[in-house]
């Protein structure tokens, strides 16, 4: 098995792009987050699962970040290990909680974007239908 975030750089290149494109962060500040969170080959598959499981048990707490503010109350019914079907209707039916999450890539708080990143990878991953969305 490969480490989890080894998939994330690999199997993410295009929304990472996307990142880089964006008004969100330079190509530098995406290089440091993927070799930041990159394990390393000989590291154990255990440590990669343990880095998921942090990051699926934080709970964001949208209303502190001006970014996220406006739809706090709406964004705490996205959650990260609902099925992705619940998710997608949740998103697809409201555009803006979509725009609210990309805005809180801007965020500097690094639990928020890593739960905000690990949400679209694993959303992605699960439904590749999801892409319509976006």
């Amino acid at each position: 098995l490969k480490p989890f975030w080894r998939k994330v750089e690999q199997g993410a290149g295009s929304f990472l792009h996307f990142l880089t494109a964006s008004k969100f962060w330079s190509m530098s500040e995406t290089a440091s987050l993927i070799a930041k969170y990159n394990v390393a080959e000989n590291n154990e598959a255990g440590s990669a699962a343990d880095l998921h499981q942090k990051i699926v048990s934080f709970k964001p707490e949208w209303e502190k970040h001006e970014a996220t503010k406006a739809h706090a109350a709406n964004l705490k019914h996205v959650e990260i290990d609902a099925p992705a079907l619940r998710n997608k209707a949740i998103l697809a039916g409201h555009p803006a909680f979509m725009q609210a999450l990309f805005d809180g890539l801007a965020i500097r708080d690094e639990d928020m974007r890593q739960w905000i990143l690990t949400f679209f990878f694993d959303f992605l991953r699960e439904d590749s239908s999801c892409f319509a969305i976006f």
